[in-house]
């Protein structure tokens, strides 16, 4: 496109109008608008701003740039503006990325390959400052008419941009950054937003695409402390992982990839010596493991589009730590441990690039290859949609593991390592069996025995426990030496129940280890609990409205901890009784509801009457009527233990949810809302 003409506006608050006018004269001599907050005193959100800036394009205008009032930019940004439109007329670009985000993490791989271009991952779009095409701009408002509900700004930017097939593009470096403002939408409690990699365009530098483009397959991330990694699935979405679970799937192990940080921090120069002073250690394990992915990831990839400048190299290593812990800390205190984190950073990206240099790259050429196990698993459901989906959450975790997995009845599946087949096929050559029974509409709680035997009865009625036996004793036919059953308390107890010579301490599963589960949540999980109705109102800033119900309680276990535990019992011989997985304390409504809060982003809680209680949630003596539910006898038998905080479990859940969570057909949101993918700005 030779011809561009970039119109430019500046949304805000009359409260933050002359901040705006700041900025808008910085920008002489360019014409930028001023678009004020059309209700000023109505709920605090950025939306109906949005909505108005976006709609502001003048006529003859190619491309529409909208700012937000706090944004800094660089020397000779409009010029860059131009260019890059020039380059790539047909995408939304942003040149802001906060440093905590998974879009930042991209912008960070893409300036250490010398690539000028990041491809946007599964989250919201930064819209601090974006470009887009002027078609585009103008279809912004009526989309958001239609489906932006109490959802951000750039959260329903992110779902027009993919609604309309629109590709978003991330500058690296950041043209952008963000100034050190009070915020008007609650998200303070994010601490500095600072960017990924802020800096002027390289001398020579282009906004080509056909050169400048990252393949990005795998992003780690540091966020809130955790190591995680998005990654790209065969479909094109993306998924988060824990860096945990991606090591193994490359084939590196963990407990390896630590032991450089080990020797590190036994030695440490002055810089490392201030970070223990002040961090824990898991934290440290954390930003090691992020940044030696991010090594891994570079090394394993088939082309870098130029040598790295290595000024804007270490400015991106620089911010890894910094906004993985900006939550924590403010500006005064992210300066003082930034020379020993970037230390750090540096240690660990050399560290990864030796590391993935020996790995096999991908044939899409964006990170390594999984390599191939030697033992498979056959992965079967019943009971629903809740059920398949936790299996398919399962069978993803297991493969990212030891074990190939064959999954029953799915269509398809993105998943690396995981292949779907007919059910009732795949078991010759198996070394294991995993089945999912999902016991009933309940999601789980230490409920009394009426309630119990009440969904007990209703299971045995159907036919779900008996093909679980069917299913097991074919297994055993073909020679499949390992069953693990996962299942609920009414799950567990149907079992029981159907067959009338059986111990309830046997383990019911006709020689499979019965995992008796808490409360699942995490990616991949959708049960409608009570626990995830509090995240998804979290999530769209709503009030969490539960209502107290004595004696009812639930013991939380996070997916990938259920995962592991399945892990272990698939290698050992079955287990003489039930085993409890679940978390080690019990929790009210109430608790789970503030827990979701403090976790996700900050609501508030009300309690209301329970119309529908039933008689055991009325009775508190009825939990101590049931056996003691405890992860004691799994820690006993399968050396495993619950590791997972709830509120670490919990934002790794809302992410889910807000960005990779498909909708499932016909099905209302719990949270008054569509079941689409989101979350808005506070939950970042």
């Amino acid at each position: 496109m030779d011809e561009v003409h970039v119109s430019a506006a500046v949304m805000t608050h009359p409260r933050r109008a002359e901040l705006a006018r700041e900025l808008i004269e910085r920008c002489r001599p360019e014409e930028l608008d001023l678009v004020l907050d059309p209700e000023p005193h109505g709920p605090p959100t950025g939306l109906r701003t949005a909505v108005r800036a976006w709609s502001s394009v003048p006529a003859g205008a190619t491309h529409h740039l909208v700012l937000q009032d706090d944004a800094v930019l660089t020397p000779g940004f409009f010029d860059q503006v131009r260019a890059a439109a020039r380059a790539v007329p047909d995408a939304a670009l942003a040149f802001y990325t906060h440093w905590q985000s998974r879009n930042a993490a991209a912008v960070r791989l893409a300036v250490l390959s010398g690539h000028r271009w990041a491809p946007a991952t599964a989250e919201y779009t930064p819209t601090v400052v974006l470009l887009l095409p002027a078609g585009v701009a103008d279809g912004f408002a009526e989309y958001a008419g239609r489906h932006g509900a109490t959802w951000a700004d750039d959260v329903v930017m992110s779902r027009y941009l993919r609604a309309a097939g629109v590709a978003a593009y991330l500058a690296a470096p950041n043209l952008a950054d963000h100034a050190d403002v009070p915020s008007m939408h609650a998200n303070g409690g994010h601490g500095p937003r600072r960017s990924a990699c802020f800096a002027p365009m390289p001398a020579g530098g282009s906004w080509e695409l056909a050169d400048g483009l990252a393949r990005l397959d795998a992003v780690p991330f540091f966020k809130h402390g955790r190591a995680q990694v998005a990654t790209r699935l065969s479909d094109g979405r993306w998924a988060g992982v824990e860096a945990h679970r991606y090591l193994r799937r490359v084939g590196l192990d963990p407990d390896d990839a630590d032991k450089r940080l080990a020797v590190l921090l036994a030695d440490p120069g002055p810089d490392v010596a201030a970070l223990l002073d002040t961090l824990d250690r898991s934290d440290l394990e954390a930003h090691w493991r992020t940044t030696l992915l991010m090594g891994v990831v570079t090394a394993a990839r088939s082309r870098a589009a130029a040598e790295p400048d290595g000024a804007l190299a270490d400015l991106a290593l620089s911010t890894v730590g910094s906004g993985g812990l900006c939550t924590r800390f403010g500006d005064d205190g992210l300066a003082r441990l930034r020379p020993g984190l970037l230390e750090l950073a540096r240690a660990g990206y050399a560290e990864g690039l030796a590391a993935g240099a020996r790995l096999t790259p991908a044939p899409s050429g964006g990170g390594p290859a999984r390599p191939v196990r030697d033992r498979r698993v056959v992965v079967a459901a019943r009971g629903g949609a809740d059920a398949t989906e936790l299996a398919g959450a399962l069978a993803g975790s297991l493969a990212d593991g030891a074990w190939e997995v064959t999954l029953w009845g799915a269509a398809d599946t993105p998943h690396p390592g995981v292949v779907t087949a007919e059910r009732g096929t795949g078991l010759a050559g198996a070394a294991a069996l995993l089945q999912v029974l999902d016991g009933g509409p309940d999601d789980g709680p230490d409920g009394g025995p009426a309630a119990a035997a009440e969904q007990a009865q209703i299971i045995r009625e159907v036919r779900e426990v008996r093909e679980v036996r069917e299913v097991r004793q074919a297994a055993a036919e073909a020679g499949v030496g390992r069953a693990v059953l996962v299942t609920d308390e009414a799950g567990a107890a149907a079992l029981d129940g159907a067959d009338p010579g059986s111990d309830s301490d046997s383990g019911s599963g006709s020689g499979s280890t019965v995992l008796r589960t808490g409360l699942v949540y995490g990616p991949g999980v959708r049960s409608g609990s009570v626990l995830e109705q509090a995240v998804r109102r979290s999530l769209l800033a709503r009030p969490i409205r539960v209502a107290e119900q004595p004696g009812r309680q639930w013991r939380p276990v996070f997916v990938d901890d259920l995962a592991e535990a399945v892990d272990r019992a698939l290698r050992l011989p079955p287990a003489d009784r039930p085993l409890d997985v679940c978390g080690p304390e019990p929790l009210g409504a109430v608790q789970l509801a503030e827990a979701a809060s403090a976790a996700v982003r900050p609501v508030p809680v009300e309690t209301v009457d329970d119309p529908v209680a039933t008689p055991a949630a009325q009775d508190p003596a009825a939990e101590r009527e049931q056996p003691a539910r405890s992860p004691e006898a799994a820690a006993a038998a399968l050396g495993w233990r619950p590791r997972t905080a709830l509120a670490d479990g919990l934002r790794a859940w809302s992410q889910w949810l807000a960005y990779e969570a498909e909708p499932r057909p016909a099905a209302a949101d719990t949270a008054d809302g569509p079941s689409t993918p989101g979350t808005p700005g506070g939950a970042r």
